[in-house]
């Protein structure tokens, strides 16, 4: 049980020294902190005085790749998953976890995830790409639960069939991103009672919550301030149907954080912590995580 915490960004640094028992864990998302180089090898620069830093802020850590996401075809580069074996030693995260989506094709780079295809041969295409991650890290893999604005096709899984499959025959942990299975709802994909009753809830390990905003007639996964208040009262009754779950996160932009103060991003992280307080333990015996590999 690891606790409330944030995805790091230097944005929330005074407020990680100001307030250091809010946070029980921080999110590094490893990417964010490189810098990839036009000619190689390497290909990447990872500056070990910033390892440094991370090392000595509050709380045990968590890697979140946003890199390698398990979505497509493209296998992630070797150096890159090097990298993440590394920083996941470093701070010894009891877990690993990516996207499920994609961001890559054999002809081009999305510039953003995108929604993988929801049928029995992209569970297949998942399966894969997430062993291929896990022995790679050589820790349990939890993979996130995508936003989608697009309308589901006449011959794909909803949404909550869809990830239920991918963790079921992956063997994996599930990393519940409730903001973005919110954005679904509101956008018309699949209401948010319908997809909970399909996803195995003891597979979750982690949850993810952050706000959003309204544009053009959709509900933005904008990461953007405060989480709404519908949200927080379906996660109210949800945590308790958690028995495996690990940490809870609150996630923000960047760029957000001068817009909308260092004070809305410490009540958010107090609501979290109430939140956590609404745990239960679990009756009988249930699927933890799997052992580290070695």
């Amino acid at each position: 049980m690891l606790g409330v915490g944030v995805t790091y960004s230097p944005a929330i640094e005074e407020l990680l020294q100001r307030c250091p028992e809010l946070f029980d864990v921080l999110e590094i998302e490893p990417q964010t902190l490189w810098t990839r180089l036009r000619d190689g090898p390497p290909y990447f620069r990872v500056r070990p005085e910033m390892l440094s830093h991370l090392a000595g802020l509050p709380g045990r850590k968590l890697i979140h790749s946003v890199g390698t996401p398990v979505g497509g075809t493209v296998a992630p580069e070797a150096e890159q998953l090097e990298l993440l074996r590394q920083m996941v030693e470093q701070f010894d995260a009891p877990w690993a976890s990516d996207h499920l989506s994609y961001n890559q094709t054999p002809e081009f780079a999305t510039g953003f995830f995108l929604p993988p295809r929801q049928t029995p041969a992209g569970v297949a295409t998942v399966t894969a790409a997430i062993g291929t991650l896990q022995r790679g890290l050589g820790v349990p893999i939890a993979v996130e639960t995508g936003v989608n604005y697009l309308r589901r096709r006449s011959d794909e899984l909803p949404d909550g069939v869809f990830v239920a499959e991918v963790v079921r025959t992956a063997d994996c942990g599930l990393l519940l991103d409730m903001h973005n299975v919110f954005a679904n709802a509101l956008n018309g994909r699949q209401p948010v009672d319908e997809f909970l009753g399909e996803i195995p809830l003891e597979r979750v390990w982690e949850m993810h919550l952050a706000g959003g905003m309204e544009l053009d007639g959709f509900w933005l996964d904008a990461h953007s301030g405060a989480i709404p208040d519908p949200l927080f009262a379906l996660c109210e009754s949800l945590v308790p149907r958690l028995p495996n779950l690990s940490a809870i996160i609150f996630e923000i932009f960047p760029s957000f954080v001068p817009l909308v103060g260092l004070d809305l991003v410490r009540r958010q992280i107090e609501r979290l912590h109430e939140l956590w307080e609404l745990r239960r333990p679990a009756v009988g015996p249930q699927p933890a995580p799997p052992p580290r590999a070695r």
